[in-house]
């Protein structure tokens, strides 16, 4: 699992996690064979990464044609808010986006290891928590009278489609479509961010102004689909304003890259951070005219000490953007979509 976890994430592995990963496994060892006989029908998926959202992972997924059991496991003997929005977020991911989840029942378990006799009990969001000890009772209490087997590859290998999906709602802003009206983006308040963000973007403009802005959410919540739509919108409505979509996921760059026919759209924020280190020619600096820059999963930029083992450069990420704008542009506007309750990998600079 480690050596598979650097070769598919742009993250650190810690110590850390290598122990949670023991803790979690050791649990399932010593419990899972009491599951009862009728119910052993479950497979059983290690860190499922979900498609296009640069690297959550559900801890462990109980897989069966008729059912899915989202685990997260905690070290812990309480359970934090955090804890219950993390995993009940996994479940809704899988619910609503998993193609070849869509007719199961999907339900979000707390599994806390380091308490015990502690019985199933119903939080928030639909969410189980219980500990370790308990968890066979669990498993034989919620499975379905009839659990039968599924094809995990097939399961894995599934579409996985927000509606609109991220390249659907891509497509339509590149062709000048009507965006269909969905109750899900309008209730999260996109519409007036957006709008505040247009003229934020048209008095920096106007007045010569730097501003960085942070959009904050919960996965799933839209921060996505708002900096796409802000980028194109930027594009469409200011002369003179070029805008990018900066993220280090790799398979969503891929994807929009090949869906857009366009390399200009989307680029790695890795990439282009290196090329602002790197290039040190004084014509190349004459030629930056990207005004605008949205970085997606900001809270996993590469601090100081990543960047340094990265390209000997002791500066973060964030860092750099913002000497970038502040050295090569006459205005910008920094967009920071930062999602909540994912691991933090970023040394913010101090500026204003």
């Amino acid at each position: 699992m480690k050596a598979t976890f650097l070769d598919e994430y742009v993250l650190s592995l810690s110590s850390s996690q290598e122990y949670a990963w023991k803790d979690c496994f050791d649990n399932l060892k010593k419990y899972l064979p009491l599951v009862k006989g009728k119910n052993k029908k479950f497979g059983i998926i290690f860190e499922y990464a979900l498609p296009y959202e640069s690297g959550r992972r559900p801890d462990v997924l109980l897989v069966s044609k008729e059912q899915v059991i989202v685990l997260g496991f905690k070290m812990k003997n309480l359970f934090l808010p955090e804890d219950i929005d993390q995993v009940a977020a996994y479940a809704r991911d899988i619910r609503e986006y998993h193609y070849e989840s869509r007719e199961k029942t999907v339900i979000p378990v707390l599994v806390l290891t380091k308490t015990s006799n502690q019985k199933p009990t119903e939080l928030a969001n639909g969410v189980i928590a219980v500990s370790a000890d308990y968890l066979p009772k669990l498993i034989d209490q919620e499975a379905l009278e009839n659990v039968t087997s599924c094809d995990l590859n097939v399961w894995m290998d599934s579409k996985y489609e927000p509606l609109p999906t991220i390249v659907n709602a891509a497509r339509m802003f590149m062709d000048n479509e009507e965006f269909p009206n969905i109750r899900r983006v309008n209730s999260t308040g996109i519409p007036q961010a957006r709008k505040f963000l247009l003229e934020v973007t048209a008095d920096a403009k106007k007045n010569k102004k730097y501003v960085l802005a942070f959009v904050t959410g919960v996965p799933g919540a839209g921060k996505t689909f708002l900096g796409l739509q802000y980028v194109y919108d930027v594009c469409e409505s200011n002369e003179n304003a070029n805008s990018m979509y900066l993220t280090g996921n790799g398979p969503l760059i891929k994807v929009l890259t090949d869906a857009l026919n366009s390399k200009v759209f989307v680029k790695n924020i890795h990439n282009l951070v290196n090329e602002y280190t790197t290039d040190k020619s004084e014509e190349d600096k004459n030629k930056e005219d990207k005004n605008i820059l949205v970085f997606d999963e900001g809270q996993r930029a590469w601090d100081k000490q990543q960047m340094f083992s990265k390209s000997s450069t002791n500066k973060s990420e964030p860092d750099v953007l913002i000497e970038h704008a502040d050295k090569k542009l006459d205005w910008s506007v920094l967009l920071m979509l930062v999602g909540e309750g994912q691991e933090i990998n970023t040394e913010m600079s101090s500026r204003h």
